[in-house]
């Protein structure tokens, strides 16, 4: 009995999807060290990769968000409340005295898995230096204990706050996990993308400037 050609079609498709979803897993996060300024509300991305040498952003991570405008300042939006150990957590409180990283992640997204270890690296490497690091749990099916449980598991080495009605990652704009925004000492957004960036000695000086 001949194969009828839709079941041959969709099995194509199906083969063809998880030989993707494999390529694109064994490639693994890609570090960009390109910074930029990110507006929230449309996405307009002036891009600055060295301190003094703007150049476009060029990896696949950052595809999406292209589009080069003229330079506009976007602020970090402060919000606090009560990390997953029920410990203060206050970004407003950093502006104008550190640089800041927010990690927005969630439990089921198996790529801020991934992003762990060397988002860790990064804490151990700035944090002493004046560097704030907070995660963003983005509550969209997630709950408070999975997200702390999922911290510890892993072992997250910077306070995360549980965003349950999603509010905090809306006014983000976040559309895709992990979310990477990194803001200066002023406060001012200088990268927004995908990944945790590379952060050279010269970028982590640019970011303390006062």
């Amino acid at each position: 009995m001949p194969v009828p050609k839709k079941t041959v079609f969709f099995a194509v498709a199906a083969v063809a999807v998880l030989i993707l979803l494999l390529l694109f897993a064994l490639r693994g996060p890609q570090r960009n060290s390109d910074f930029v300024q990110q507006d929230f509300t449309d996405r307009a991305k002036p891009a600055l990769s060295q301190p003094a040498a703007p150049v476009p952003a060029s990896t696949a991570g950052q595809a999406a968000h292209t589009e080069t405008t003229s330079a506009r300042e976007v602020s970090l939006i402060p919000f606090k409340g009560y990390d997953l150990d029920g410990k203060p957590l206050d970004v407003e409180a950093c502006i104008g005295k550190q640089p800041v990283m927010l990690v927005f992640w969630a439990t089921w997204c198996p790529t801020c898995k991934e992003e762990i270890p060397y988002i860790n690296s990064l804490v151990r490497q700035f944090a002493e230096r004046g560097m704030a690091f907070f995660g963003v749990n983005v509550g969209q099916n997630d709950t408070y204990k999975r997200a702390k449980a999922f911290a510890v598991k892993y072992g997250m080495q910077y306070p995360t706050y549980f965003d349950q009605s999603s509010a905090i990652s809306m006014r983000y704009g976040v559309r895709g996990l992990p979310t990477v925004v990194i803001a200066d000492k002023k406060g001012i957004v200088r990268y927004y993308g995908f990944s945790a960036p590379q952060i050279s000695e010269a970028i982590f000086q640019e970011l303390t400037k006062d």
